[in-house]
Formats: C-alpha cells, sequence, structure tokens
C-alpha cells in the first residue's frame, strides 16, 4: 500500500488525540506513529543497517 504524506499526518494526529482525550496510552501512540512511517518507508525499521 502506497501511503501519502498527508494519510501519515492524518494517522499520527487520530493517535495523539486519542491519547489526549485519555482513549490511548503513549505506547499505542508510538506504535502507530512507527507503523504509519514504516509503511511510507521513512522509519528505524525501513533503514538499511548492514552497509557499516
Amino acid at each position: 500500500m502506497f501511503w501519502q504524506p498527508k494519510k501519515i499526518a492524518n494517522a499520527c494526529l487520530r493517535a495523539l488525540q486519542a491519547y489526549k482525550s485519555g482513549h490511548s496510552s503513549i505506547d499505542e501512540v508510538r506504535r502507530i506513529i512507527n507503523e504509519t512511517q514504516r509503511k511510507e518507508g521513512k522509519g528505524p525499521a525501513a533503514k538499511n543497517t548492514g552497509d557499516r
């Protein structure tokens, strides 16, 4: 699936709003943000660390 920057921002915003309203923990917010970054290929899990 191809994620557009606006979709990533919206997913992160929804996660933060859920945290602010008390419906979500900060760990859940981090998980959602990391998941959306990974789908876009920009998160820490997407980086190639094998080329030292």
